[in-house]
C-alpha cells in the first residue's frame, strides 16, 4: 500500500505540472483536457501533444504508467504522461530547436515499445523500432550538423537535458574528454565551434559521462576500441 500511495502522489504532481504548462495556451488546454481517445501526435502552437490509451482500464490495485524517451535527448530522460478526466494519457513536449523529425520510444508499464498511433516508424541498426513524427513547421529548413564552413570551422550541436556537462571528444583532440567542453547556448542545446584540418575526423559527445555518437550525423563507424563513433569529413 505504501508503494501505491507514493506513486499516486507522484502521478498527481505530474498531472499538476502538465496542467500548469498547457493552461497557458487555451488550444492546448482544450485538446489535452478534452481528449476522449488517443491519436497520432499533434503540433499545437510550439508544442507537441502525445496521447496513449490502454485497451482496458487498470484493474483494482493496478496502476498504469506511460513515459516517452526522445532521440534528441539520447533517450536519457523519461517524460511521464498524465491522465486526463477521460482516461487518456497525455504528454506535452515543447518543440525542440532544429528538429524536423522527432524520433521517440514509449515505456508502457515498464516495457519499451513504439507508439501504436505514430504516423511512421523506423528500425535502427540494432533492430530497435523507433516511432517518428514529422514536425510540420511551415517554412522550417532542417539545418545540417556538424556544419562545415569554407574556412575549416566546424560547428557541432547536440540536444540534451539542460544543466548537464557536455564535451566534444575526438581524434582531433586526442580523445580527451575535458579539452573541448560545449556551451549550453539555449536551454538543452549545446554547441561548440572548432577549427579542423582537411581530411577525416572521428568524434563523439560525452554527456554527463555517457559516450554518445552524434544523433545529427548519419555517418558513423566502429573505431579500434569497438565503439560507435561519428565521422566528419573536410574537403
Amino acid at each position: 500500500m505504501k508503494r501505491i500511495a507514493t506513486f499516486s502522489a507522484g502521478l498527481f504532481i505530474g498531472l499538476f505540472l502538465i496542467g500548469a504548462v498547457y493552461s497557458q495556451d487555451p488550444s492546448l488546454s482544450q485538446e489535452a483536457g478534452g481528449l476522449r481517445e488517443a491519436g497520432s501526435p499533434r503540433l499545437i502552437g510550439r508544442s507537441i501533444l502525445f496521447s496513449y490509451q490502454f485497451p482496458e482500464p487498470a484493474r483494482e490495485g493496478q496502476l498504469h504508467t506511460v513515459q516517452a524517451a526522445l532521440e534528441h535527448e539520447s533517450y536519457s530522460r523519461l517524460h511521464p504522461f498524465g491522465l486526463n478526466d477521460n482516461g487518456v494519457y497525455i504528454l506535452i513536449v515543447a518543440t525542440p530547436p532544429d528538429v524536423s523529425t522527432l524520433r521517440y520510444r514509449l515505456v508502457v508499464d515498464g516495457v519499451w515499445t513504439v507508439d501504436p498511433r505514430a504516423p511512421s516508424e523506423i528500425t535502427d541498426r540494432w533492430g530497435i523500432r523507433i516511432s517518428e513524427f514529422q514536425v510540420p513547421i511551415a517554412g522550417a529548413a532542417k539545418l545540417e550538423y556538424p556544419a562545415v564552413s569554407p574556412e575549416g570551422l566546424v560547428e557541432f550541436r547536440i540536444l540534451a537535458e539542460s544543466g548537464q556537462s557536455v564535451a566534444l571528444v575526438g581524434s582531433f583532440n586526442g580523445w580527451d574528454p575535458f579539452m573541448t567542453p560545449m556551451a549550453e547556448t539555449q536551454p538543452g542545446l549545446y554547441s561548440r565551434i572548432v577549427r579542423l584540418t582537411e581530411g577525416e575526423h572521428l568524434y563523439y559527445f560525452m554527456v554527463d559521462g555517457l559516450r554518445i555518437p552524434d544523433p545529427n550525423n548519419a555517418s558513423q563507424r566502429w573505431n579500434v576500441a569497438g565503439m560507435v563513433v561519428s565521422v566528419v569529413q573536410l574537403p
